[in-house]
């Protein structure tokens, strides 16, 4: 096809080419020349449509292990559990001390031991040490509103005949147990033994002796009483009934005794020995021995095989009457 006429621009359509001369187109040689550089690449064109879905691929090998998260908000509290089996009983405790109660001032020695306590009916409270009680307390409380009047009891059987009246001289034939008030002994309340025919005070005084420390045999124990005689021990103001001792110690000995003396002469003994911490009761001679205005009581350990340490002994007298 040869180009128009009327044509200003050269425009290729076929393989043969042509040149405007003047009026009139004019066939030029088309022998090729050399192959031309590689022109620039052109624009990235739009993107196409997405292509359907290929088929899954092999699952990957397993990647390391990420670091830690953070810790996450403490959850709502679970529903309690079923309550577990009971557990195993425990071993027994040790022993507590004993306590025992009584209308006197307790008394030291068997079958008290340390740790026991002591309860009187006036409410006082005693601890035992081993060695002697010691008062801890009053629980005594405050005394109660008084209460309602109660009704009227039924008359009770005849009672037996009571204390002898007050005086200052026994009554005659008196029988075991009876009790008088000797108003000229300051007040001094006598129960009658028929089995010795002796009024014997109601009230049971005691004379305590010790030493502290260690002390060695036939040493004579100190005492804390008044209307002594220094060198031999307290004198009786007036007639009295000796009637038991005791003794506590320290320390481990094989042998020894406590004796007790009148004016020097021994009367009764309590062996001792064997034990730690150790205490030891007396009655003398069974129903006591008596002893009169001026007398002296003396306390000493003898037969000792070895020193003994803080040796305390308390000896029991009642006041008789003559």
């Amino acid at each position: 096809m040869s180009p128009q006429a009327n044509s200003s621009t050269d425009v290729p359509f076929s393989k043969q080419f042509y040149v405007k001369r003047g009026h009139r187109w004019v066939t030029i040689p088309t022998t090729p020349g050399p192959q031309g550089l590689r022109g620039p690449a052109g624009a990235t064109g739009p993107q196409g449509p997405t292509g359907p879905a290929g088929i899954q691929g092999d699952a990957g090998a397993q990647g390391l292990t990420g670091d830690t998260g953070l810790t996450g908000d403490t959850g709502a509290t679970g529903a309690t559990g079923a309550t577990g089996a009971a557990g195993a009983d425990g071993a027994d405790g040790a022993d507590g001390g004993i306590w025992y109660t009584g209308s006197g001032a307790p008394i030291p020695g068997s079958p008290y031991a340390a740790g026991d306590m002591y309860l009187r009916t006036n409410g006082y409270v005693y601890s035992y040490d081993g060695l002697g009680w010691f008062f801890q307390m009053d629980i005594t409380g405050p005394t109660g509103a008084t209460g309602a009047t109660g009704a009227t009891g039924a008359t009770g059987a005849a009672g037996a005949d009571g204390v002898v009246a007050k005086g200052t001289s026994f009554p005659g034939s008196p029988s075991d147990g009876d009790q008088y008030i000797r108003t000229d002994h300051g007040g001094e309340r006598y129960q009658y033994e028929s089995a010795t025919t002796s009024w014997l005070s109601t009230t049971l005084f005691t004379i305590q002796y010790g030493r502290r420390s260690s002390t060695a045999t036939n040493t004579d124990l100190l005492f804390s009483e008044g209307n002594c005689n220094a060198s031999h021990g307290p004198r009786f103001p007036w007639t009295v009934r000796v009637t038991g001792a005791s003794m506590a110690w320290k320390t481990t000995i094989t042998t020894g005794a406590l004796r007790v003396q009148k004016n020097g002469t021994t009367i009764d003994s309590i062996n001792i020995g064997g034990s730690v911490l150790y205490a030891s009761n007396m009655t003398l001679n069974t129903t006591g021995i008596d002893f009169a205005v001026g007398d002296y009581l003396q306390c000493r350990v003898e037969a000792l095989t070895a020193n003994i340490s803080d040796p305390t002994g308390v000896v029991y007298y009642r006041r008789k009457a003559t």
